[in-house]
C-alpha cells in the first residue's frame, strides 16, 4: 500500500471488517460510511503507518465499536444518543405490536428456564435484577 487511498480501498474490500460491522448493527452500510469518513480525517502519515504496523483491522473495529457506541463527538447522527423528548411517537399505528403481553412473557420464562443454569443465572442478574456488564464481569 503506498498512499491513503489504497488503504481505503483496502478497508472497503475486508471481509472481517464487514463482518465485524455487520455483527454491530443492522444498518451496516451506515456505520462503514462513517468508518470511511472517519479514516478519511486521519493523516496520511498516521494511516500509513497503522497499516505497516499491520494493526489497520484492529483499529478499524475500535473506530466501529466507538461510532456505535457514540463516543466520537462527529460520527452520524444515528449512532448518537437522543433525548427522549426529542423523539415523536405515532400512538394511532395499526402495525404497533405490543409484546409485553402476558402470553409473551410466558414464553420468555419458559425460554429462559430452559438454559443452563449459569446462563440463567446471568440473564437473570443482567435482564432483571439490572447488573450491567462491568458488574457481571
Amino acid at each position: 500500500m503506498s498512499n491513503k487511498n489504497d488503504i481505503l480501498e483496502y478497508v472497503l474490500k475486508n471481509k472481517n471488517i464487514e463482518a465485524y460491522i455487520k455483527s454491530l448493527t443492522f444498518d451496516y452500510q451506515e456505520l462503514r460510511s462513517d468508518l470511511i469518513f472517519q479514516l478519511l480525517k486521519i493523516e496520511e502519515t498516521k494511516l500509513l503507518s497503522i497499516w505497516t504496523g499491520k494493526y489497520i483491522e484492529y483499529f478499524c473495529f475500535t473506530i466501529c465499536k466507538r461510532i456505535k457506541f457514540g463516543n466520537i463527538k462527529d460520527s452520524e447522527f444515528f449512532y448518537k444518543k437522543l433525548n427522549i423528548d426529542e423523539l415523536t411517537f405515532k400512538e394511532d399505528r395499526e402495525d404497533v405490536v405490543d409484546y409485553n403481553t402476558s402470553e409473551n412473557l410466558v414464553k420468555i420464562e419458559e425460554e429462559v428456564n430452559g438454559l443452563h443454569w449459569y446462563d440463567k443465572t446471568l440473564f437473570t442478574m443482567y435482564y432483571k435484577q439490572g447488573y450491567n456488564y462491568r458488574d457481571l464481569s
